[in-house]
């Protein structure tokens, strides 16, 4: 079976029963929208059989975070269903990576959630923004008051030259 599934730069291949080859070409780096592993999920769903999943990246150019966060995700996407990641085809420093994330495990207070300020606290941002923006106001309308003032004793400076 060829061409099971075919983006820009993604075409997956089923060269025989129990391995599917994804062939990348292209500049990952100049592609607007990253790679969707999705074509992967569905080539692998129809194709049950697939024991492996073999890269073929001869014909990328460039590749960046975006490539790699692919290529992860399609690693998670095999150790759900059992089915082994050669790596092989991989670039160098993609594969590189990929040990290294590997091999350090992700920590689990790195997240940080949200947390609603106190009551107290988004009073008084409020009650502080509210008076900047008071002061903005009545700075606005005392300048506008001295030059009206300047225009009623004729003493106003406008220069005509930039407005008709």
């Amino acid at each position: 079976m060829t061409g099971t599934a075919s983006n820009t730069n993604l075409v997956i291949e089923q060269p025989s029963p129990g391995l599917l080859l994804v062939r990348l070409s292209g500049n990952c780096r100049e592609q607007s929208e990253a790679l969707n592993v999705e074509a992967v999920r569905e080539a692998l769903d129809q194709a049950p059989a697939a024991k492996s999943l073999s890269f073929e990246t001869a014909g990328l150019t460039g590749w960046d975070s975006r490539f790699l966060a692919f290529i992860r995700n399609c690693a998670e996407l095999c150790r759900e269903r059992n089915i082994v990641l050669r790596d092989d085809g991989l670039p160098e420093g993609v594969r590189r990576l990929l040990r290294l994330a590997q091999a350090v495990p992700e920590r689990k207070d790195a997240h940080h959630t949200a947390v609603k300020p106190p009551f107290l606290q988004n009073v008084g941002e409020r009650v502080l923004t509210g008076w900047a923006g008071t002061i903005e106001m009545f700075t606005f309308l005392g300048e506008n008051l001295a030059a009206l003032g300047n225009l009623l004793r004729g003493r106003a400076q406008f220069r005509w030259g930039t407005h008709f």
